[in-house]
């Protein structure tokens, strides 16, 4: 034994000339910018948003602009989001004057198509969906000194509430939890340190048409210069301070002062494909209904992500709820982590004193912490008891959602919708939006984010309102005079929000015909209707068929999540093979085939570090330990920072004597250091026998070795008071 490491847990070095090609870790780490390498060192330039709104649609082209800097080909991967409505139709690579448009293909198909040109030499690109709001890039054969810019292009239908419409532009993919049993390679992901700038250039721009009828337009996400171009247009930048803002997302919020697509239909024919689009205006909320007593039960993610900023406002909003409860509700309080913890085993009644209970309960801290476990608190809270008296359970989540088990969640959800409604409240700068949304969407709730502490106490407010008093319920819809099908959605469940009714669909025969809505407004009932005519029908609604068909989708990927069904994954195969969309199960593949630039086809495999979302800490990836020294060979080396992470039944804590034991000197042979090095060990403590069991990755432990580390894990290691899981991964750097 005569080198000494030190040992950094859940974290991966890239260097300039190397890369690991077989990712083990499943987890997002570190990036660690060594001696020679920094963040220019990366591929990403930068990335920019054109934005055009007309109405209620918003055509969105996305250039990220990539560049070699080393002396090496490169492969680049990066990882970003869109918005979950995103329907992506288009992408290019432009390599100088040379424009490639992409193809749609098969996924499988497309990553062959790919790989098999990285490995002839030529410059390709790949974009792939890993979730409807998670995709990635890959640009392979980018040669030295060389500049490439791939662009893509999508279409969203922009929704209303309170007829303020929201445009929100997604910057990054926060770090996501990732349980033992769970393999997603996306997720494995580096990330700068919380409060580092990104190594890549933001910017956005926002062209809105129609400007004369702009009541009000405002964004508290990011520094904007707005001004009207001329009597149609108004354009909006991004200040030249927020280059580097792509921590959060950015949300433009605005209104109309006359909206002349509501209440109206519009047409699009397209090879003799016909397709609509109907807008139905709400009426307003009634407010003398009578309450009845209702149940929450509260579901609040108190894991490593939401330390800081996003677990303040969660106790805010925690409490704001909690406290205007009707005093004939019943409530109870789930905090949940790597494992869950129940206020009170039956929900009670919101009296002040059992409020005041529910204050202590969110006060103790020593609760707070760990990976995210969201699955096993949603099994455990649809499980609870009900009261006989209670006519109505609504679950209402409260998260960040950096988990990757959205399959398993929005299947938990679909197969017990007669126990609960389920409402999300989404806090952060840059929330899991497929998740928040998707669970809202199936438990026939409401999705509402939280950006700001200042929001809390509005977004309570709203849901209140939504929860007690909906606008419409039991809705119907029927046509009359003209053929329909393939509409959607099928049902609409009731309607809490005050927004627009959206029917998406196609039609066959002449553009003539009528939609009528019927529904409940409180004790009144409600009828409207709609005129499908000719002059609705426009080349300039193209966008409606793409619409119709990332909604056709949406819904089967839902139903795919409930059934299971290889026939659902082939119709949506279908239809992104169709209509050019990109799918989970349909990518965009673009080769230059005319010209080979890297004969031998070897690469470095580059992926993008990604800033911290903003307002989220370290802890969403590990505990930072300081290093007060590292020793190799007789030689003091600068000190640094150790990150770990322990899983337990609680969820994840600090323990001050595994902070000793890897914080002191450890001797390895050049043959150890050699097997460990990118190596991970999985250490397991039973509490009832004292056992330790000590496996590595790799399998490539000696005997000796494994007793001798166990002996030391005894020796220091004597406060531990239930068993756990520590996982540690070795780099020597």
């Amino acid at each position: 034994m005569k080198n000494v490491c030190y040992l950094i847990c859940l974290l991966v070095c890239f260097t300039k000339l190397q890369a690991q090609e077989n990712d083990q870790n499943q987890s997002p780490y570190f990036q660690v910018l060594t001696e020679g390498i920094s963040a220019s060192d990366f591929p990403l330039l930068s990335t920019k948003a054109d934005v055009h709104i007309t109405g209620p649609v918003a055509d969105v082209e996305v250039s990220q602009t990539y560049q070699n800097k080393g002396q090496v080909p490169m492969e680049a991967i990066y990882v970003f989001p869109l918005s979950t409505q995103a329907a992506v139709y288009h992408m290019e690579m432009k390599i100088g004057s040379k424009v490639i448009v992409a193809e749609i293909q098969e996924k499988q198909q497309a990553r062959q198509t790919y790989e098999r040109a990285k490995k002839e030499g030529k410059t390709a690109s790949l974009l792939e969906q890993h979730k409807p709001n998670v995709f990635q890039m890959n640009v392979g054969n980018i040669m030295p000194e060389e500049t490439i810019e791939v662009s893509l292009r999508y279409n969203e239908l922009l929704k209303s509430s309170n007829k303020i419409y929201e445009f929100v532009y997604p910057t990054v993919v926060g770090p996501r939890f990732v349980g033992k049993e769970e393999q997603v390679d996306y997720a494995n992901n580096p990330h700068s340190k919380a409060g580092v700038d990104a190594a890549f250039n933001f910017d956005i721009e926002v062209s809105m048409h129609g400007s004369k009828n702009i009541a009000f337009s405002n964004c508290k996400t990011h520094k904007i210069n707005a001004q009207f171009i001329s009597g149609e247009e108004y354009l909006i930048r991004l200040h030249p301070e927020e280059k580097k803002a792509s921590n959060r997302d950015f949300i433009l919020r605005y209104s109309f002062a006359n909206e002349e697509w509501s209440n109206s239909t519009f047409l699009y024919e397209e090879n003799g494909e016909k397709f609509f689009l109907s807008i139905i205006e709400p009426p307003q909320r009634e407010n003398d209904l009578e309450l009845a007593p209702r149940e929450y039960i509260f579901v609040m993610d108190v894991s490593g992500s939401m330390t800081g900023f996003p677990l303040d406002v969660s106790k805010e909003l925690m409490q704001d709820l909690v406290c205007n409860l009707n005093p004939w509700d019943k409530f109870n309080i789930m905090l949940f982590a790597g494992g869950s913890q129940l206020m009170s085993t039956m929900s009670l009644l919101a009296t002040q004193e059992n409020m005041e209970k529910a204050n202590t309960f969110l006060k103790d801290e020593s609760r707070y912490g760990g990976g995210t476990r969201l699955l096993p608190a949603m099994e455990q809270a649809l499980g609870l008891p009900t009261d006989e008296a209670i006519s109505s359970r609504s679950i209402v989540v409260i998260t960040d959602g950096y988990v990757t088990v959205e399959k398993e969640v929005f299947d938990l959800i679909s197969n017990n919708l007669d126990k609960a409604n389920i409402f999300t409240f989404g806090i952060g700068s840059s929330v899991n939006r497929h998740l928040i949304e998707g669970m809202a969407h199936i438990g026939r709730g409401e999705p509402l984010i939280i950006t700001d502490l200042q929001y809390a106490k509005a977004k309570a407010r709203k849901f209140r309102e939504y929860i007690q008093r909906p606008i419409l319920s039991n809705i119907e819809i029927e046509f009359s005079g003209i053929e329909v099908y393939d509409v959607i959605p099928k049902t609409i469940p009731d309607l809490l929000a005050e927004r627009p009714v959206y029917i998406f669909g196609k039609y066959k025969g002449e553009n003539k015909g009528k939609l009528k809505l019927k529904a409940n407004k409180g004790r009144k009932r409600f009828k409207t209707s709609l005129n499908i005519e000719t002059k609705n029908l426009s080349p300039d609604h193209q966008a409606i068929k793409y619409l119709w068909a990332r909604e056709q989708i949406k819904s089967l990927e839902y139903l795919n999540h409930i059934e299971h069904n290889s026939a659902i994954k082939k119709e949506i195969t279908k239809l992104g093979l169709n209509y050019n969309l990109l799918t989970e199960h349909t990518s965009f593949v673009g080769v230059n085939h005319e010209e080979v630039v890297n004969n031998n086809g070897k690469t470095v495999k580059v992926k993008q570090v990604l800033p911290m979302p903003k307002g989220v800490t370290n802890h969403a990836i590990g505990f930072s330990m300081n290093v007060e020294e590292v020793v190799e060979n007789g030689t003091s080396q600068s000190s640094s920072v150790l990150f770990v992470s322990m899983e337990t039944e609680k969820g994840q804590y600090f323990n001050q004597s595994l902070h000793q034991l890897l914080t002191k000197q450890i001797v390895f042979t050049e043959e150890e250091k050699a097997f460990l090095q990118h190596n991970t060990l999985s250490l397991d403590y039973l509490h009832g026998t004292g056992q330790w069991i000590l496996k590595d990755r790799k399998g490539l432990l000696t005997k000796a070795f494994k007793e001798q580390f166990i002996e030391l894990l005894k020796l220091e290691m004597t406060d531990f008071t239930q068993s756990m899981t520590i996982k540690i991964d070795f780099l020597w750097v």
